[in-house]
């Protein structure tokens, strides 16, 4: 038989196997634990983030949705009023032709353009350029010249059938010619408006110069005169069409 002593000796280094088995066994199960959260985490944070990348294009969308809704109104008001212009001009009683004398001083003095055979008439009023053929109850008014961006001649989209009708020619270039007056008024011409070639006009709208002003102070700086393609003679027409605008830069442009 086994001494009892030697026993002792045997069911300790056993029993604190089994302990040591039964950590182990505990410490796996806590990390099989530990990893399913952290699975289930990581699958909860990507659940987040898909959530919130279709909640974000959502947003993009609504927004586009908005933005478009926008413009419509806007354009709706815009048709809207041309429309109950042109009612208006339907209702209005003919008027006696004033005399031709009368007839010009009337249409200067109302900032008014007529075709030679009379039948469209281009007219500058109320911030805006109104294109109309009495003969046939029409008008088209352009945006509003203080609201538009850097004061630019806007129509919109039913202009392409007057630009490309008839009396294109004349209306673009009426209308124009009132728009150009109109900023004058306003101290703010743009680039079209400075007696300089196209070419050049171009050329300066590159580089974002847009309205007179901007032009006239990159004159003053002297950046102008470090663009490729503007040398000393558009500088110098440059120069002269600011002076003739009222507009003549302060510095000394070389």
């Amino acid at each position: 038989m086994t001494n009892p002593a030697d026993r002792s000796t045997i069911d300790d280094p056993l029993t604190h196997a089994i302990a040591l088995q039964m950590e182990v066994d505990q410490l796996r199960a806590d990390v099989a634990r530990l990893e399913r959260e952290v699975k289930q985490t990581g699958k909860s944070r990507d659940k987040a983030k898909q959530e919130s990348s279709q909640l974000r294009a959502r947003n993009e969308r609504l927004s586009d949705k908005l933005e478009q809704a926008r413009r419509d109104a806007k354009q709706a008001k815009h048709l809207a009023q041309q429309e109950l212009q042109k009612q208006a001009a339907k209702k209005s009683p003919k008027r006696r032709q004033p005399s031709q004398k009368r007839e010009a001083a009337h249409r200067e003095e109302h900032s008014e353009r007529v075709s030679d055979d009379g039948k469209m008439v281009v007219t500058l009023a109320n911030n805006q350029v109104h294109i109309s053929q009495p003969e046939q109850h029409y008008m088209l008014s352009s945006w509003p010249l203080d609201e538009t961006d850097k004061h630019e001649l806007k129509f919109c989209s039913l202009f392409n059938e007057v630009e490309n009708g008839a009396y294109g020619e004349f209306a673009v270039a009426a209308a124009n010619e009132l728009a150009s007056m109109w900023r004058l008024e306003h101290n703010c011409r743009r680039t079209e408006d400075l007696d300089v070639p196209p070419r050049l006009i171009k050329k300066l709208n590159e580089l974002d110069l847009v309205l007179a002003s901007e032009v006239n102070s990159a004159l003053e700086e002297g950046s102008l005169a470090k663009v490729n393609g503007i040398g000393p003679a558009a500088i110098q027409q440059i120069t002269q069409a600011l002076e003739k605008a009222s507009m003549q830069p302060t510095g000394n442009a070389k």
